[in-house]
C-alpha cells in the first residue's frame, strides 16, 4: 500500500435512506479492486447496528472474533484506567494502542475476499445496555488522542476504511463525521428534512475540522439515494434543488468559487429498485452492471469517491476508472 489509507464516513441525517447498503456495496466493490490491500467496514451505527446482515450467509458458522467496536472501546477504556502510562505512550505512537488492545481480535476477517468487518458488538451482545453505559463524550474529552491513534491504525492497516455512522446529532455521529474521516459521504433522499439535516451536519463537520489541529482536509461527497425513476419531473426538480444547496454550502465552507455539481448530480445517484427493498443484498452478487442498474450506480460513485479529491472536480468520462468487477 502506497501511503496511508483513506477513512471514509457515510452519514445520513435520518435512517431508511440506504446508507448501510451503500457502505456494504461500495466496500465490496473496493475490496475487489484493491487487492492485495484490504478494506475494512466499521459499524458505528450503535443505535441500529446491522451491517453484518449483508454478510450473514458468508459468515455463518465461522469464528466471529471476541467482539466488536463497543467491546473494543470498552477494553481500551479499562486498559487506560489500569495502565496510567498508556495514554502518553499512544500519544507518541499509535502502535502502543494496538499493542495494548489488538484491533485484530475484534475484527471479522474476510467476510468477503479482501474485506474485513468491525461489527458494532459481539453476536448476542446486549447492545442497548452497552450503548447506554458508554459515554463517548467523556471518552473524547478525557482521551482525545485515543481516536487519533485509532484513526492512524486504520490508515496503516487498510487501503480504505468505511464507517457506517449513526444518524442525527449526537456524540458518536460527531466523532464519525468530523474527527475520523478524510472524506464524508452525505447520504440523503430527495426531501426537505433529509437535505436540510445532512447539509447542517456537513457544515458543522467541515467547520470543526478547519479549526482543529488535524491537518487533513475533509472532502464531502453528496449521495442522493433511493431515487424514484417513475416521477422524472419531480426527480429533476429535487436533484436541481440538491445541486444548488450543496453548491452554496461548498462555496461557504471551502471558500470555493468554482464548485459546480451539475455533472456530478447527473451521474451520481442511487436509484430505487424494488427488488433490493427486501432483505440485505449485495448488488455485485445479484445484478449485472448495466445502464440504470444499482450496481452501475455504485461503480460510478465508488470511482468518483476514491479517485477525486473533491466532488466538484471534473474528469473526462472516458478516463473515469471503473472499479474492477
Amino acid at each position: 500500500m502506497n501511503g496511508p489509507g483513506q477513512i471514509i464516513t457515510f452519514y445520513s441525517y435520518k435512517g431508511g435512506v440506504g446508507r448501510s447498503m451503500a457502505v456494504a456495496n461500495v466496500g465490496t466493490l473496493l475490496a475487489r479492486g484493491s487487492q492485495p490491500d484490504r478494506v475494512l467496514l466499521v459499524d458505528w451505527d450503535l443505535d441500529a447496528p446491522g451491517l453484518i446482515e449483508f454478510f450473514r450467509e458468508k459468515t455463518r458458522g465461522r469464528s466471529s472474533g471476541e467482539g466488536g467496536l463497543l467491546e473494543y472501546f470498552q477494553e481500551v477504556r479499562r486498559t487506560l484506567h489500569r495502565r496510567k502510562s498508556l495514554y502518553q505512550e499512544l500519544v507518541e505512537s499509535a502502535e502502543a494502542l494496538d499493542d495494548a488492545v489488538p484491533l485484530k481480535s475484534y475484527v471479522r476477517r474476510d467476510v468477503l475476499p479482501g474485506l474485513d468487518l468491525l461489527a458494532a458488538a459481539a453476536a448476542g451482545a446486549d447492545c442497548r445496555r452497552m450503548v447506554a453505559e458508554f459515554d463517548w463524550a467523556v471518552m473524547w474529552e478525557k482521551y482525545p488522542a485515543v481516536f487519533r491513534a485509532f484513526q492512524e491504525l486504520l490508515e496503516e492497516r487498510y487501503r480504505f476504511a468505511l464507517i457506517d455512522s449513526r444518524t442525527g446529532y449526537n456524540d458518536t455521529a460527531g466523532i464519525c463525521t468530523a474527527i475520523m474521516p478524510q472524506k464524508l459521504v452525505a447520504v440523503f433522499t430527495l426531501n426537505q428534512q433529509n437535505l436540510d439535516g445532512v447539509i447542517d451536519v456537513v457544515e458543522r463537520s467541515v467547520k470543526y475540522r478547519s479549526i482543529s489541529d488535524d491537518v487533513r482536509p475533509l472532502a464531502v461527497f453528496p449521495l442522493a439515494s433511493r431515487v424514484e425513476n417513475s416521477e422524472l419531473k419531480q426527480q429533476e426538480v429535487w436533484l436541481r434543488r440538491a445541486e444548488e444547496r450543496f453548491e452554496k454550502c461548498f462555496a461557504r465552507i471551502y471558500k470555493a468559487r468554482k464548485c459546480r455539481l451539475g455533472d456530478y448530480f447527473q451521474d451520481v445517484l442511487i436509484p430505487y429498485i424494488p427488488y433490493f427493498a427486501y432483505g440485505e443484498k449485495l448488488v455485485l452478487l445479484t445484478e449485472e452492471s448495466r445502464a440504470g442498474s444499482m450496481r452501475r450506480a455504485y461503480e460510478v460513485f465508488a470511482s468518483r469517491l476514491t479517485e477525486l479529491d473533491y466532488s466538484w472536480q471534473r474528469r473526462d468520462r472516458a478516463d473515469w476508472p471503473v472499479v474492477p468487477a
